[in-house]
């Protein structure tokens, strides 16, 4: 029951992610100054290690959901019942 509520807080909290960037790009466009898109472009052209970082800790993460979205019952592979 406790894993259901964690989802449910990671979903609630991606969604206020995506709400508070949907926002800023709003504003940013009415102000007439550059989108968070380019924002993130420059930053990524400045520092191309970080942004490798970053895209491969993002890919190891979507990575791990896609693949192994259900983890074992640590009891099963400790030998404990």
């Amino acid at each position: 029951m406790e894993q259901q509520a964690f989802v449910r807080v990671l979903i609630a909290g991606l969604l206020i992610v995506m709400i508070v960037v949907a926002l800023l790009d709003l504003i940013f466009e009415l102000k007439y100054l550059p989108s968070v898109a380019q924002h993130l472009q420059t930053w990524s052209g400045k520092h191309p290690l970080l942004a490798v970082g970053l895209v491969a800790v993002l890919g190891a993460m979507v990575g791990h959901f896609f693949l192994w979205p259900i983890p074992p019952d640590p009891r099963d592979w400790l030998g404990v019942r």
